[in-house]
């Protein structure tokens, strides 16, 4: 089968498996899954317009709302839990700005403020406008709509979490954010390790990363890793839906 598709992580023009109906999201209905033969990293195709990730994005939220309190506070956990990750690799006391990409009602500034001192200069992007009325309900002035809109700023720490899947081409992206941080500066970033194992649909999420593809890329970039793992459920456990569920 002859497919006119290129690997965005790697380049790699060579396949290794193709799955159907992988998203329920009406955009997205008639797009496929494939899986790159060097890297292991499955993405959309074909992959989505500007225009198609634009409607999605402006309207976030409302599309893929948050079900309950209950998850509005396993969401408070897991950011409690990623800035105790952080602290092992560098002191947030002295920490000076913060860009949070995709920062959404901005749950990880509302952690920053209860756990460490106020005189740091948080910064989000953020693209759906319901929650940048409430980043600015909560006070927040540096908001900003997308990447390109940020110039001249030297941030400490920039965080991304669970937003490097949403891009049709991540490299490109993560280039720009390279220019963001001066050495010795760090860089956060957590994605979904293979999920098209164990889910029904992939919503918005247009790349499906591994712990190798994220490593090659970011080597690839010119980025230096200090650390990488995984958390979280055994994918044996989130393929087993009632042993899962009965966990939770």
């Amino acid at each position: 089968m002859k497919l006119n598709w290129i690997c965005p992580i790697c380049e790699s023009d060579k396949w290794v498996n193709i799955r159907k109906k992988m998203w329920r999201e009406q955009l997205f209905l008639n797009k496929k899954l494939i899986t790159c033969g060097r890297c292991k990293c499955s993405s959309m195709y074909p992959l989505p317009t500007s225009e198609e990730l634009n409607k999605i994005n402006k309207n976030y939220w409302k599309i893929f709302p948050n079900p309950s309190k209950l998850f509005s506070k396993i969401r408070k956990e897991q950011t409690i839990s990623r800035i105790n990750y952080i602290k092992k690799f560098t002191d947030l006391s002295i920490i000076k700005r913060i860009l949070d990409i995709g920062s959404g009602s901005g749950i990880f500034f509302d952690q920053i403020k209860e756990e460490i001192l106020d005189n740091i200069e948080y910064y989000a992007i953020e693209s759906d406008q319901s929650m940048v009325n409430i980043l600015s309900l909560k006070g927040i002035k540096n908001v900003f709509l997308n990447v390109d809109d940020i110039q001249d700023y030297d941030f400490n720490l920039i965080i991304m979490s669970h937003i490097l899947e949403h891009f049709s081409n991540p490299k490109e992206y993560l280039k720009k954010i390279y220019n963001l941080i001066k050495k010795g500066n760090l860089l956060f970033i957590e994605v979904p390790n293979r999920e098209d194992l164990y889910l029904d649909s992939l919503g918005a999420h247009i790349i499906v990363f591994n712990t190798s593809s994220l490593y090659s890329l970011l080597i690839n970039l010119g980025f230096h890793i200090i650390n990488i793992a995984t958390v979280g459920y055994q994918v044996s456990k989130l393929m087993s839906k009632k042993s899962f569920l009965n966990e939770i």
